[in-house]
């Protein structure tokens, strides 16, 4: 198997735009080292490993396997297009962005809008709106209509590079890197340590609405669910509040939509490890899958996030040690046999 960093990579390299997770090919997965691996209708990935030990629980790890976007709305004159927006892109991020529509054929394009210095008086100091911006594709209009319909998704253009200490850039980050970490992590597991079933699913539509992760909830029934997310990496420009250090470890969530005894005994699991693990406090709720499979489909759920700049630009990035500590502790949190039912303290 690649090392973690390159599967990142791998996995980034491809768009899943919002309705399009299961056009990435399977042979991106490490699948033949899961005992079986199952897709739904939804967009939903499955990949089981079982534990050796009989009547075992089924822990679910969801990472969402979709990106935010744009799709066609409408064609104009000279090829140019309209759009409306799958998830929330950053629009500060927009204006000037390679980005690949998605088409018969994948077609280069430009966003285009009109310069800050020249919008209306009413608009000064406000981010532009998707209703403002025209995808330029550098098509006329019979040859755009020729390779693209309504409803086609359009991702930014892909780019990946790497950083100063121990950082890189990639876009899809979100949420990409975590669903590595889950599928690296559980496929090197011995099946001998592991007290329970593990099902690493990889959810659809997480940003438009996470639907996907409360429909797999569902279909599998688990015990219990740990949901791996990217959050807001602690920066001058966002509220601190609201965000988690990078090089510190992933973040576990204290809120009254998730698990409270789960939650505090994958802190005491840290702390008997000697692991890093930040902590966050999200209430009412973190705004990811996590609240929805324990609410839509009543399996206690937690919540565990990658600290990540850039959110939902073209260049997110995260800190290969952030990536490697997470994968320590979501391997120390699964062959921990008092995760689920255990005392926490």
């Amino acid at each position: 198997m690649l090392s973690l960093k390159d599967f990142i990579l791998s996995l980034c390299s491809v768009s899943t735009v919002s309705g399009t997770e299961l056009l990435a090919d399977d042979s991106l997965f490490p699948s033949d080292l899961f005992d079986k691996v199952e897709k739904d209708d939804i967009g939903n990935r499955y990949f089981y490993k079982y534990s050796a030990r009989d009547n075992a629980p089924l822990l679910m790890i969801d990472a969402h396997f979709d990106e935010v976007g744009l799709v066609v709305s409408e064609i104009l004159e000279n090829g140019f297009l309209r759009v409306v927006t799958s998830g929330q892109p950053d629009m500060r991020a927009l204006p000037a962005a390679p980005l690949i529509v998605h088409g018969k054929e994948d077609i280069f394009a430009v966003a285009a809008s009109t310069p800050p210095h020249l919008r209306s008086i009413n608009s000064e100091n406000k981010l532009i709106t998707p209703e403002e911006l025209l995808i330029d594709t550098g098509l006329t209009k019979e040859r755009a209509r020729e390779l693209i319909r309504v409803g086609d998704r359009i991702s930014y253009a892909k780019s990946q590079g790497n950083l100063l200490n121990g950082k890189f850039y990639a876009q899809g980050l979100d949420n990409k890197s975590t669903v590595a970490i889950a599928l690296y992590t559980v496929s090197n597991l011995e099946k001998e340590l592991m007290p329970y079933n593990v099902c690493v699913v990889l959810s659809a539509k997480e940003e438009g609405g996470c639907v996907g992760a409360r429909l797999a909830a569902k279909r599998i029934s688990p015990d219990a669910a740990i949901v791996l997310d990217v959050g807001f990496g602690a920066s001058p420009d966002i509220d601190s509040k609201k965000c988690i250090a990078v090089d510190s470890g992933a973040a576990i969530s204290y809120s009254s939509a998730l698990d409270r005894p789960m939650t505090q005994n994958i802190v005491r699991i840290a702390n008997k490890r000697g692991l890093q693990l930040q902590t966050i406090v999200e209430n009412p709720a973190p705004g990811t899958n996590a609240e929805y499979i324990q609410f839509a489909a009543g399996v206690p759920a937690v919540l565990l996030s990658l600290p990540l700049y850039n959110m939902h630009t073209p260049v997110e990035v995260i800190s290969m040690d952030d990536a490697e500590s997470m994968s320590e502790l979501l391997s120390a949190i699964i062959t921990d046999n008092s995760l689920i039912g255990g005392n926490a303290k």
